[in-house]
């Protein structure tokens, strides 16, 4: 209690930069089989107006991405994008459907609040437990970007693909509200498109507001990027599924045969 008094009274006469993860430790695993967990520590700077709710919201969903991504095999890119987009509600719906590991259960080991250099810190050490490892081939990797995460309608951006091994790519536009996977054409004959290891790809896209994926002020785009080591299209030439009929497509897939990554961005009205 004392604590909170004491960050809201140093609140008010400080001007605190942005609420950002300032730093993440290596994964540390602790023990084998079902009683195997992970733990990670990682320290919040405080924002101007956050509260500590906030700081181990973000603490914590940064956290599990991590324990998750490195352990789960699945990649999400631009998390707090998601995060804005209806407080966290597809972020929470990936967990439970898209990573190939759950979080089973979780512990805070430590939480502490620290000044330096006139700003807030809390570092946190959390404890997590999850009910699968992935069995994802660790020498395929792949890295997909945008150059912008925020732009306004009509404005164009470049994403960008390379992968360590041959692979074949397929894109696919997710609308969460709509609870739909829509299948984007890499080329006027082609759904795919074959890249050669360490080679960067990149296709110019024209950011297009989108009412049913918006609050009305600002829309959510997010794109997966679906990288195959052979040329088979999961949804058998069908250009609109579900969410949950997608990913049972793609768990009907050797999980070494694989990687998909998400980039999400902001188109403003």
């Amino acid at each position: 209690m004392h604590r909170i008094i004491y960050l809201y009274i140093f609140l008010t006469i400080q001007f605190i930069i942005a609420q950002d993860v300032y730093s993440s430790s290596d994964i540390q695993d602790k023990g084998i089989g079902k009683n195997k967990s992970y733990i990670i520590s990682t320290t919040i700077r405080l924002g101007k107006d956050s509260t500590i709710e906030e700081a181990f919201e973000k603490a914590f969903n940064y956290s599990a991405q991590t324990i998750l991504r490195r352990r789960g095999g699945f990649e999400i890119e631009s998390s707090t994008i998601l995060q804005e987009q209806d407080n966290g509600k597809f972020f929470n719906q990936m967990i439970s459907v898209e990573l190939d590991g759950e979080i089973k259960d979780y512990k805070v080991l430590e939480d502490k609040v620290y000044i330096k250099d006139n700003d807030i810190y809390i570092d946190y050490k959390f404890q997590f437990w999850i009910l699968k490892e992935s069995k994802k081939d660790p020498y395929f990797q792949i890295n997909a970007t945008s150059d912008k995460y925020e732009c306004n309608n009509g404005e164009k951006l470049t994403v960008s693909f390379s992968s360590s091994l041959d692979c074949y790519l397929y894109l696919y536009n997710y609308l969460p509200y709509e609870n739909k996977i829509v299948s984007i054409p890499l080329s006027s004959s082609a759904l795919s498109k074959k890249i050669v290891n360490e080679e960067n790809w990149s296709a110019k896209l024209t950011a297009k507001f989108a009412d049913e994926c918006s609050d009305g002020i600002q829309s959510f785009e997010h794109i997966y990027f679906l990288a195959m080591k052979k040329n088979k299209d999961i949804l058998f030439g069908e250009k609109l599924v579900t969410y949950q009929d997608f990913h049972k497509k793609l768990k009907s897939i050797p999980r070494n045969d694989y990687e998909l990554q998400m980039v999400s961005y902001i188109i403003k009205k």
